[in-house]
C-alpha cells in the first residue's frame, strides 16, 4: 500500500517494484511458450520472445505507472512495443541507481530500439524487396484487367510511386494474372524499377449470387431472403419476398437467428431472423429511406456467425496450384491470405502451401473479430514461415468488429505486429476517392498520412490510380519527415523563434 504522502524516493520505489513485476511476467510468459518458440524460424527467434514480453506488459494495468514516472521524469513506456526488455530493464536501472541499490538485471544483449529497426528492415526487405530509395513506406497497388495489354498503364504506376503489385486471384483468370505480370516484369527491365509481386488468395469470401434483373430495392423492415441455391434473385412479388443467392454454404449450416449480417461494406444492415438449410430470412434494420440497392457479386459479411471455415477452400488451392507450377517464371514475393480466423487454420495453409512446393513469403489479412482475438497466436504461427507480414484489412475489418470499435482495434494491431517486427501492410480504401473520381477527400487524405505507421501502405485500382499513387508517394515520404513508425521526430521548425510556423522547407 502507498503512503499518503510519499517522498520522492517512495514513488521512484513504486515504480521500482512495479517494473520489477512487469519483468517477471515477461520471463515467465517466454519460460511458458517456449515450446511454441521451437517451430519458428530462426530470424525470428529475438522478435518472438519480444513480442511475449509486450504481451505479458499488456496483461498490466500500467495507467497508474505510466503517469508516475511522467510526473518524475522517467520514460513513461508508451513507445516500448518493438523493445521491451531492454527499455524495462534500463529504467529500473536507472531507479535502482537512484535509489542507492545495486541494478538487479544485467545489462545483456537483449533487442534495443535500434536493433528493433534493423529487424523490421530487414523483414520488410525479405518481403517486398529493397527498400524505396526516397521513402520507407512501400506502396503496393491493385492490378487492373487492363494491365494486361496495357503496358503503358504499368510503366506510369512505376514512374508514380508503385513498389509492388497485388494480383487479386478473386478476379479474372490464371491467363490475364500471366499477362499483367509478363508486362510488370518488362516494364521492370526497361525502367530499372523495383517492383515485387504479390498473389491475393480469396479465401471463402461469401458474395450475393446473380440477379434476374435489375438490383434490388429494399428499406427499412423489408424482408430479404438468401438462398443456398444461387438463383437468380428478384424483387419482392405479391406475397414471395425479395431473394438473392450466398455464394457460401457454409452460412447455412452456422448461422443462427438474432445474428447480424452486413451487406457491400456496411451500407445496408439486417438481423437474421430464420435459418433453415436452404434459406436464411432477414430483416432489414437499416438502409436508405428511399431504398438500397442489393447488385450481384456484393460482399457480405455475418460478425456473429463462427462459419467454420477451415483452410483453403477448393478453388484456392487450384490457384496455388497454378502458382506454383509457374512461380520460377512468375517471380511471386508472398501470398496475401484472406480470412485467416485463427492459428490452426493458418497452420493447416502452411501445410498446403509447404506440400506444393511454394517458396514464397506470406502475409496474413486481419479481416474477422476472431482473427483479431487470435492475433498473438497467428503471429506466432506465421513465423513458421520467413518471411511473412500482417495485412491490416480495414474493409471487412471494421465491418466485424464494430465501427465505433474499429479505431482502438486499428490501433492495438499496428502495435502487436510492431512487438514482432513484422511488416505491416495498411489497406482498404486509402485514397480511394482520389483513385475513382480524381479528386480527394480532406479525410482520406489525413488517412493516408497516418498510413506512414506501416511498412506499405495498398491502394486499390480506378481511373486515377496514378495520381492517387503519386499522391501517397509524396504525403507518406513527407510525413516520414515527422514520424517514423511508432515513434514521432520534431524536425527543426523555421520561424519558432518569432513566433511564426513554416514547413516550405518539407514540399516535395
Amino acid at each position: 500500500m502507498e503512503k499518503e504522502n510519499p517522498s520522492f524516493l517512495d514513488k521512484v520505489a513504486f515504480i521500482d517494484t512495479k517494473l520489477d513485476e512487469v519483468l517477471k511476467s515477461a520471463f515467465k510468459t517466454e519460460k511458458k511458450y517456449k515450446a511454441r518458440l521451437k517451430d519458428i524460424e530462426p530470424q525470428y527467434s529475438a522478435s518472438a520472445i519480444n513480442l511475449l514480453d509486450y504481451l505479458a506488459f499488456r496483461n498490466f494495468d500500467i495507467d497508474k505507472l505510466q503517469k508516475k514516472m511522467q510526473k518524475l521524469g522517467f520514460s513513461d513506456l508508451s513507445d516500448i512495443s518493438s523493445h521491451v526488455r531492454q527499455t524495462l530493464i534500463s529504467v529500473k536501472g536507472i531507479a535502482d541507481m537512484v535509489l542507492g541499490k545495486n541494478p538487479k538485471y544485467k545489462d545483456e544483449e537483449y533487442i534495443t530500439a535500434r536493433k528493433s529497426q534493423k529487424l523490421l528492415e530487414a523483414n520488410c526487405d525479405a518481403l517486398f524487396g529493397t527498400k524505396p530509395e526516397k521513402r520507407g513506406t512501400r506502396i503496393m497497388v491493385t492490378m487492373p484487367t487492363q494491365a494486361a495489354t496495357d503496358i503503358k498503364l504499368i510503366e506510369s504506376m512505376l514512374d508514380a510511386g508503385m513498389d509492388c503489385a497485388r494480383i487479386n486471384c478473386a478476379h479474372d483468370t490464371p491467363e490475364i494474372w500471366e499477362a499483367i505480370i509478363e508486362n510488370i516484369h518488362t516494364a521492370k527491365k526497361s525502367m530499372e524499377k523495383e517492383c515485387s509481386i504479390v498473389m491475393d488468395i480469396a479465401g471463402p469470401k461469401i458474395r450475393t449470387g446473380i440477379l434476374a434483373g435489375d438490383p434490388i430495392t429494399v428499406k427499412e423492415g423489408d424482408t430479404l431472403v438468401l438462398t443456398r441455391k444461387l438463383i437468380p434473385g428478384e424483387e419482392r412479388k405479391e406475397d414471395k419476398a425479395a431473394h438473392i443467392g450466398c455464394t457460401l454454404e457454409n452460412v447455412f449450416q452456422c448461422a443462427k437467428p438474432g445474428n447480424r449480417i452486413y451487406y457491400d461494406d456496411g451500407k445496408i444492415e439486417g438481423n437474421i431472423e430464420k435459418v433453415s438449410p436452404d434459406a436464411i430470412e432477414v430483416r432489414i434494420t437499416n438502409a436508405k429511406s428511399s431504398g438500397s440497392k442489393i447488385k450481384g457479386d456484393k460482399g457480405l459479411n455475418f460478425p456473429d456467425t463462427k462459419l467454420n471455415c477451415q483452410g483453403f477452400t477448393p478453388k484456392d488451392k487450384e490457384h496455388l496450384a497454378i502458382i506454383a507450377k509457374n512461380q520460377k517464371k512468375w517471380k511471386i514475393q508472398a501470398l496475401n491470405l484472406s480470412f485467416v480466423n485463427n492459428p490452426a487454420e493458418l497452420d493447416m495453409m502452411i501445410n498446403d502451401i509447404k506440400k506444393l512446393g511454394l517458396k514464397t513469403g506470406i502475409i496474413i489479412k486481419i479481416e474477422t473479430e476472431q482473427a483479431f482475438e487470435h492475433l498473438p497466436g497467428i503471429i506466432l504461427s506465421a513465423m513458421k514461415i520467413y518471411p511473412a507480414g500482417i495485412m491490416l484489412a480495414r474493409g471487412d475489418l471494421a465491418i466485424e468488429t464494430g465501427w465505433k470499435n474499429f479505431a482502438t482495434i486499428q490501433e492495438e494491431i499496428i502495435r502487436i505486429t510492431a512487438a514482432a517486427h513484422l511488416p505491416l501492410v495498411w489497406a482498404t480504401q486509402v485514397l480511394e476517392t482520389l483513385a475513382k473520381d480524381g479528386v480527394p477527400t480532406r479525410a482520406e487524405i489525413t488517412d493516408a498520412a497516418l498510413s506512414e505507421r506501416s511498412s506499405c501502405v495498398m491502394l486499390n485500382k480506378g481511373k486515377y490510380i496514378v495520381m492517387a499513387i503519386r499522391m501517397l508517394d509524396k504525403i507518406v515520404r513527407r510525413m516520414e519527415k515527422f514520424r517514423t513508425k511508432s515513434e514521432n521526430v520534431l524536425p527543426k521548425l523555421d520561424g519558432a523563434e518569432k513566433l511564426m510556423l513554416s514547413h516550405r522547407k518539407y514540399d516535395i
